[in-house]
């Protein structure tokens, strides 16, 4: 017998929300904590289908985050999140908090 994991193939949370996004055919999209912006980009690729929009939000900064201090090279900067996001730029919106 086979395990599920052995049968199916995994898809990561972002593309997961990615799909749901499109099956709502939702126009607002709400992330809360962007890091490196992999799940972002995913998220904006459904906004481009749907017409839609990606509010990303994120403090970018480790000063504040004792998790993310403790875990170096965990953080993302808004810089590399904009990078991962290049092409996408009319369906996000990334702000600092």
């Amino acid at each position: 017998m086979k395990r599920l994991r052995e049968v199916e193939p995994i898809i990561s949370h972002g593309e997961f929300l990615s799909s749901m996004c499109k099956f709502i055919y939702a126009q607002t999209i709400v992330e809360i904590g962007v890091q490196f912006g992999n799940s972002t980009k995913k998220l904006a690729e459904a906004a481009k289908e749907t017409g839609g929009m990606v509010f990303g939000y994120d403090q970018f900064s480790l000063d504040e985050i004792p998790l993310y201090s403790s875990s170096p090279g965990s953080v993302g900067t808004k810089e590399k999140a904009v990078k991962k996001l290049e092409g996408l730029e009319n369906y996000y919106k990334l702000t600092q908090i």
